[in-house]
């Protein structure tokens, strides 16, 4: 399922086209065993559900697909709930939006207990939930900052991994993906499986492909094709690093250009800023479970293995950020990688918890 922003700039997240019968669906019926059976006091004068009862039910769907507990089929039966109706898409829309306007503070009694939760969640009720979103919504964001949580984006796409997950995917003849940590992959599936959005982190896409079908990936405002080679893509902010392992690989957009190893190309919403060579032990040295760094500032050292672990590392001592690392470091053994840092450098680093490290 491929999201995308749509005209008014909120993201449809799997809304794209959709088609519905002819023949409206029953209401009641093809509600998901996950919502609730509408009472007739949720329906209007003709019999059908009312916007308030989808309005619920769609903040239901959303609490539940960013909990982190959502199955695969979750994610599938809520793609199914919208496609019932425009409606229940218009609400799924809706809940989106007020999702990121007031933050989970807004849908946290849909969370509450059964016996504690309200019967019904008015529009009143989501104003004065607002009331609290600042803190509500700066903790949500904390979580996904500790990987803790999955950004939105990342929990309603098809594919994803938390922190130090990776994933590989063998889903299509001559296309393979391997998932690096904290990332998300979204699948068009309308269009063959052959065209991917990247919602956040990295991913190394090996294709072999007919030269008229390429794999198309969209990350950001990059597009990319390609139909014989490897390349790894990542994620930094509104920046995109586009890396050539092997074969070549095509910019579509914004600028366009053709990749070969091992070039890369740094992407921003301007254009393409910079082509250079990559060093591919450093590019895709995670593919073999391992973080390579070749004279980095340690500053940009600890961001990295922050994507790898659950918590924080910290630099309290401004002044060590700028002390130079060499080193391979094994991902699976972020602690260790600590001590290298302490013996190596000579400074003090101080665990408070499995989740809190602070270095100087």
């Amino acid at each position: 399922m491929l999201y995308e922003e749509n005209s008014s700039g909120d993201s449809a997240f799997g809304g794209g086209n959709r088609h519905y019968s002819e023949s409206k669906p029953d209401p009641i019926s093809s509600l998901s065993a996950f919502t609730a059976v509408p009472m007739p006091s949720d329906l209007n004068h003709k019999g059908e559900v009312s916007a308030e009862f989808l309005e619920r039910r769609a903040l239901d769907w959303i609490v539940r697909i960013t909990s982190g507990e959502a199955t695969d089929a979750d994610r599938e039966e809520f793609t199914r709930w919208r496609g019932t109706a425009p409606e229940y898409e218009a609400a799924a829309l809706q809940a989106i939006r007020t999702w990121r306007d007031t933050g989970a503070a807004a849908a946290s009694m849909v969370t509450a207990p059964p016996s504690a939760r309200p019967l019904h969640l008015s529009r009143r009720m989501l104003l004065q939930g607002g009331v609290l979103a600042a803190s509500v919504t700066g903790a949500a964001v904390l979580g996904t900052e500790l990987g803790f949580l999955p950004t939105l984006r990342q929990a309603l796409a098809d594919y994803r991994t938390t922190a130090g997950e990776q994933r590989r995917l063998d889903l299509w003849d001559g296309i393979g993906i391997d998932l690096n940590t904290r990332t998300g992959l979204a699948v068009d599936t309308d269009k063959g499986g052959r065209q991917f959005r990247l919602v956040g982190g990295e991913a190394a896409f090996t294709v072999r492909l007919r030269s008229d079908r390429p794999l198309i990936l969209q990350a950001n405002n990059v597009s990319v094709s390609a139909n014989q080679g490897v390349f790894v893509v990542r994620i930094e902010g509104r920046s995109v690093l586009v890396s050539c392992l092997e074969g070549s690989v095509d910019l579509v957009s914004p600028d366009s250009s053709t990749l070969k190893p091992p070039q890369q190309a740094q992407c921003s919403d301007a254009g393409v800023t910079t082509v250079a060579a990559a060093d591919p032990g450093v590019v895709a040295g995670w593919r073999r479970g391992q973080l390579v760094f070749r004279d980095e500032a340690l500053s940009a050292v600890v961001s990295e293995l922050n994507r790898y672990k659950k918590g924080k590392i910290v630099i309290v001592d401004r002044t060590v950020g700028s002390r130079r690392v060499s080193g391979v470091f094994h991902l699976n053994r972020i602690d260790e990688a600590l001590d290298h840092l302490q013996t190596a450098l000579g400074v003090p680093i101080r665990r408070f918890s499995s989740y809190v490290t602070l270095i100087g």
